[in-house]
């Protein structure tokens, strides 16, 4: 049975509707007009067929239900713009019509699940994505020299992820086995002094808003290494800000997802720890107890760009943070300029290790 799909059009001449990043509103794809959220929220709210606002739509329909068994299966949706049936992933929230390219937010997605509270909006152009993933081929010694000239960006999707921030804190009880050691020479011998330490440390480290992908789709290393987001760019949650992208529901709960996040903050902690404990010769951890307390935990959506590179029949993906430009992805590497490199580093160690050791007159005397 077809579901209902609600759409963004222009007040002036019904056209689509989609956020522009440059200008942080949203914009008309057939007049140009523009208009601030608000705006277009008074419009719905004011107009016939419209009593309540989109966002306000989402709670008014029965629930289509979603669970991780049906992460591949798709369901049929009526576009209210040109009547087409059209069929997209039962965990999209955000789409366009492949008919006639209007941009439509799936209705009752979130009946069943934890409301989005933010968002960050799409700063980045698409342009401005392209730009930030070749500034990141820059630099890259080992990158085969026609990389960039022939790789093709075969695809390039914007999409709003879902998102975890946990806040929480962990304590620390730790101590640890040290010893300096100092050397000096007595007559015709060198005398080595070795001191002992217990050092211990302990004390709070708190965490607010560690962010945790909640989608199986997305690959975790590389939502990771998009951080940081400047959260002063949050907004409350409207679909406003996804008109024009794509945007899927969560399938990995924040109780799944709690365990990544309570990892990363331990992970944490123990760094900030090891490094206060310095100066010593050796260094034994004894003890190391960490308690983790969990605290608030909010659903959002953060902005990125996935791109997919083709370059001799192999596709590179990357993933670039939509505010920052940030890039995330794994580069093709020329065989004979690494083996180039390896050689010349390997020779150029020997070459230390013989000056230094004194016994380069062996070979080049």
């Amino acid at each position: 049975m077809s579901q209902t799909a609600d759409q963004y059009q222009c007040p002036n001449c019904n056209g689509p509707l989609a956020f522009d990043p440059s200008i942080q509103k949203l914009k008309c794809e057939y007049c140009d007009s523009t208009f601030d959220r608000q705006e277009v929220e008074n419009f719905y709210q004011t107009h016939a067929n419209s009593e309540t606002s989109l966002h306000d739509d989402l709670k008014n329909h029965s629930v289509d239900s979603f669970d991780k068994s049906d992460e591949n299966s798709y369901a049929s949706y009526h576009c209210p713009n040109c009547n087409a049936n059209i069929s997209a992933p039962r965990k999209r929230v955000v789409t366009t019509c492949p008919y006639c390219n209007n941009n439509l937010v799936l209705t009752n997605k979130f009946d069943s699940f934890k409301k989005p509270e933010q968002l960050i909006p799409f700063t980045l152009t698409k342009d401005q994505a392209i730009h930030s993933l070749k500034e990141f081929y820059k630099g890259k010694p080992l990158l085969p020299k026609t990389f960039q000239e022939k790789a093709k960006v075969d695809s390039l999707q914007a999409i709003y992820v879902p998102y975890f921030l946990y806040d929480g804190s962990v304590y620390a009880d730790t101590a640890f086995h040290c010893t300096k050691d100092i050397s000096y020479r007595e007559g015709d011998y060198i005398i080595t002094r070795t001191s002992h330490y217990q050092v211990i440390r302990k004390g709070t480290v708190s965490f607010d808003k560690v962010p945790i992908d909640a989608s199986i789709a997305m690959d975790d290393s590389y939502m990771d290494a998009l951080e940081p987001y400047n959260y002063d760019l949050f907004e409350p949650f409207s679909t406003m800000y996804m008109a024009g992208y794509l945007a899927d529901l969560y399938d990995e709960d924040e109780a799944i997802n709690a365990s990544r996040a309570q990892r990363r903050m331990e992970q944490s902690t123990r760094n900030q720890i090891m490094a206060t404990v310095f100066g010593y010769t050796t260094i034994v951890p004894e003890r190391f107890y960490l308690n983790y307390h969990s605290d608030k935990i909010q659903f959002v959506y953060l902005p990125v760009y996935l791109l997919t590179v083709t370059y001799k029949n192999q596709n590179y993906l990357f993933a670039i943070n939509g505010t920052n430009g940030k890039v995330a992805g794994k580069l093709p590497s020329d065989t004979v300029l690494f083996l180039s490199y390896f050689i010349g580093l390997g020779l150029l160690f020997f070459l230390l290790s013989l000056l230094l050791t004194g016994t380069y007159k062996e070979f080049f005397i």
